[in-house]
């Protein structure tokens, strides 16, 4: 999972995060008349969010880490990386749109510090679905043989 092409999109993902909490503190955007309340705003993003937070590492357990750690998914062959690339993405993009409802916030509110929570809690998931967890890592092969 730790291979060039992972690390580049994990990177620039969480580069993108804090390039979110720039441009909702720099940004300086009058408050939309027309949007609805803040607080419904806030409670249906940060529901969603959680709803996002616990799906995306179920799922990763799911389909990566638990494959991964039977050996029924090898992530260092070319057709394991194949089959491990799309729920990889997948997690890093879900945890990703956790920063853009903050900043979505941020901006309908002309309030930067809406942006905070969402980013750090989408910054937190970026480190639990990071190419170089130990869990996305196969075991060795001779590692729990039995001695004979």
């Amino acid at each position: 999972m730790a291979n060039a092409t992972n690390r580049i999109l994990w990177w620039s993902l969480v580069v993108s995060l804090l390039v979110y909490v720039v441009v909702a503190h720099v940004a300086s955007v009058p408050p939309n008349a027309q949007a609805p309340p803040v607080g419904i705003l806030v409670a249906a993003f940060g529901a969603i969010s959680v709803g996002i937070a616990i799906g995306t590492i179920i799922y990763r357990r799911h389909a990566l880490s638990d494959p991964i750690q039977r050996g029924d998914l090898d992530p260092t062959s070319p057709e394991g990386q194949g089959r491990a690339f799309t729920p990889f993405i997948l997690n890093l993009v879900l945890s990703e749109s956790l920063g853009i409802y903050g900043l979505v916030l941020a901006f309908l509110t002309a309030e930067g510090a809406y942006s905070l929570p969402f980013v750090l809690a989408a910054l937190v998931l970026m480190y639990v679905h990071r190419p170089t967890a130990p869990d996305l890592v196969p075991p060795s092969s001779g590692r729990g043989a039995p001695i004979s």
